[in-house]
Order: structure tokens, then C-alpha cells, then sequence
């Protein structure tokens, strides 16, 4: 016979699943018991609310969280973008959703910060990096580069793009001007 998964693991892959897809607001706790095959109630001895729930898929991934590594070079800035983009995409970071979530729950609010804040300092060491190495130019105008930054977060992190923009080629067009 084989050997059954831990039924709290299935239960956090399933939530993590089911956030990455639909956001935290769109999943039940029914939703989440009927993808693992168990009852509501043998999923509440689990995790008592939803939120619980929550807390725990994040702290898992955070245990696997690394802080983005500055960019020395433009090759290493596009792959930088690449790995920011593409763990939204891939739901790795389910915030979209979790606002209210974030309000009621420390814990997430301290884990958001520690990302939002790690994602800014490492963007910009990377314009430091890249201003040394002559790549970019000085900024032109007082608090240029702290806009682009705040500007390259909402791109990262929220993906604020009008229509179905490509948000790799609007970081670039950021950069672009910038460039020696």
C-alpha cells in the first residue's frame, strides 16, 4: 500500500494551489477540503480559519525565500526582472488578494514588508552597481532614481500595466534612457 502524505502538507499544497490560481479572497475553506479529498471539519482540525491556513502556506514559502541578488551587469538586471516576473506568475507569491488578509494578520504584514523591502534595496544596490560600472547615467534630476525604483516595484510586484503590455519590456523602457 503506499504511503499516504502527511495530510497537513496536502492540505497547504492544496491551499497554495488554489490561492496561486484564485486568489486568497476566491478560496474556501470548502474549496480546500474537497481538493484534498477530507472534510471541512478534519480540515479546521488542521487549520482552524482560513487565515491560519494562509499564514502557514507563507510561512512555507518563506522558509524557501531568498532576498534578490543586485545586479552588477544589464544581463544580470534582465535576469533579475525574469526571476521577480515570473514568481508572480507562477503564483510562488499569491499577494494579489491578501490586503485584508495582511490587515488582520501580523505575521503576513511582517513577511509582505520583509519582501517588498528586500525587493527595494536590492533594486536599488543594483542602480549603484550599474552607475559604477558606468552602465547607467547620474540621475538627471533630484530623486530620479528612487522613482524608478518605486516605479519597477509596482511593475514586479503588482503588475500595473494598462492592457496586455509586456512588464519585461517596460522595465527596459525604464532603463533604456538611462543607459550609457
Amino acid at each position: 500500500m503506499p504511503v499516504r502524505k502527511d495530510i497537513k502538507q496536502q492540505i497547504l499544497e492544496a491551499a497554495r494551489t488554489q490561492f496561486a490560481a484564485n486568489g486568497y479572497n476566491a478560496v474556501s475553506m470548502r474549496a480546500i477540503a474537497d481538493a484534498v479529498g477530507i472534510s471541512v471539519g478534519n480540515l479546521t482540525y488542521h487549520f482552524r480559519r482560513k487565515e491560519d491556513l494562509a499564514e502557514a502556506v507563507l510561512a512555507q514559502q518563506m522558509e524557501n525565500y531568498k532576498k534578490p541578488e543586485p545586479a552588477t551587469t544589464l544581463v544580470d538586471l534582465n535576469d533579475f526582472f525574469m526571476r521577480i516576473l515570473n514568481q508572480q506568475e507562477e503564483g510562488d507569491d499569491f499577494w494579489s488578494g491578501v490586503g485584508k488578509l495582511a490587515e488582520a494578520s501580523p505575521a503576513v504584514m511582517e513577511m509582505r514588508q520583509r519582501q517588498l523591502m528586500d525587493l527595494k534595496e536590492a533594486l536599488e544596490e543594483t542602480f549603484r552597481n550599474l552607475r559604477n560600472a558606468g552602465l547607467i547615467k547620474r540621475d538627471a534630476f533630484p530623486d530620479q532614481t528612487p522613482c524608478l525604483v518605486e516605479i519597477m516595484m509596482a511593475l514586479c510586484v503588482n503588475g500595473t500595466v494598462i492592457g496586455e503590455m509586456d512588464r519585461l519590456k517596460c522595465l527596459w523602457s525604464l532603463i533604456y534612457p538611462i543607459l550609457r
